[in-house]
């Protein structure tokens, strides 16, 4: 269902001719993007009920058959469907060496480093569970990203992970398919004029991918 609604977001915004490549700054100049209105989104095809199937397994503690992660069904049943993050807006994930350091050494949990990308996966989770500056912080699950995805079309006319632009492939570190040895990514694909749901090799890394964090609101009273 939120595949779809991604779908609809992206055709209505390339319809009214709002469809626009990642700025770096606001003042940039807008960048519009081609579209295959065929298939505005691609999917690597084991999405295909992996939650359902329990295929995929979210927030693991590694990417093994030791995963410790939990699936869809198991979290459902634990917390109910509300999962609410709050998230840096960082639609363009910096390239390494470019990322900025946001806060104080002087406080509690000291400056924060942004994520930077050519990093493995399995680095990525390992720097959120044991540097202090990325406390209480998990990865995104694809359902975090798409709706992040969905969120800055539609507040700003701008697609989120241009690689080939100004921003870098995201891995999705708060989800791994756990049948497949793989972690969840995402980015906007210029060649094929769709934004593209896949997977990489939790081993690997590339100079253009990164990833984001997020902390997770839990035991919220309303």
């Amino acid at each position: 269902m939120i595949k779809i609604k991604y779908q609809q977001t992206i055709l209505k915004h390339h319809k009214a001719g709002k469809l626009l490549a990642t700025k770096e700054k606001p003042t940039d100049p807008d960048e519009p993007l081609e579209l295959d209105e065929t298939q505005p989104v691609w999917k690597w095809d084991g999405y295909d009920n992996a939650d359902v199937e329990g295929k995929i397994v979210y927030y693991p503690k590694e990417f093994s058959q030791n995963h410790q992660g939990k699936t869809k069904k198991e979290l459902l049943k634990e917390q109910g469907g509300w999962n609410i993050i709050l998230i840096e807006d960082l639609p363009n994930i910096p390239r390494e060496g470019k990322g900025k350091t946001i806060g104080s050494p002087s406080t509690s949990l000291g400056a924060r480093k942004q994520f930077e990308a050519n990093k493995t996966p399995v680095e990525y989770l390992k720097t959120i569970q044991t540097a202090k500056q990325y406390q209480n912080e998990q990865g995104m699950t694809p359902e975090d990203q798409i709706t992040y995805a969905i969120t800055h079309l539609e507040e700003t006319n701008q697609v989120i992970d241009d690689y080939s632009g100004k921003g870098s492939v995201s891995y999705q570190l708060g989800a791994y398919f756990a049948t497949s040895g793989d972690v969840p990514d995402a980015f906007w694909h210029r060649d094929g004029r769709l934004a593209l749901l896949g997977r990489f090799v939790a081993g690997y890394s590339y100079s253009f991918d990164g990833a984001r964090s997020v902390v997770r609101v839990k035991n919220l009273e309303i």
